[in-house]
């Protein structure tokens, strides 16, 4: 949208290059048509500085669009721990079962804990944020 109005504005900047050159070339010109042309100027200034201020408008409200991403992200973060602490839980549980070591379990444990934890701070918003660990799984 942004790339839409740059280009837009582009355009009226070259019509009104473009208009300026004609009325400065042409010598032996009627008033009705002098007065035509810098009617035409002033209506591609208009629409120039028009998209101008809509680009201001549309940037600002991109970089509030950019802003809420980054405050969510963390969000995402923690289910992804959730999610990876979960799956490592449920690996090693499986091999505590075919091994039938009980220390085992209690390290599966952990990883369902740390997996339970960020799953449950992603939903109630909290702060539990493992930053080391979500580095590494994005």
């Amino acid at each position: 949208y942004f790339q839409a109005k740059s280009t837009k504005q582009s355009l009226a900047e070259n019509m009104i290059d473009q208009l300026t050159l004609e009325r400065a070339r042409a010598t032996a010109q009627s008033p009705e048509a002098t007065a035509a042309l810098d009617e035409k100027i002033a209506f591609y200034r208009d629409k120039a500085s028009r998209y101008e201020r809509e680009k201001d408008e549309i940037k600002k409200e991109a970089e509030a669009y950019e802003a809420e991403y980054d405050r969510l992200n963390i969000h995402d973060d923690q289910f992804d721990i959730a999610d990876a602490g979960i799956t490592v839980a449920l690996a090693v549980l499986g091999i505590a079962a075919l091994t039938r070591r009980s220390w085992l379990v209690w390290f599966a444990l952990l990883f369902a804990g740390v997996g339970l934890a960020s799953g449950i701070s992603g939903f109630v918003g909290g702060d539990f944020h493992l930053d080391f660990l979500a580095s590494i799984l994005s």
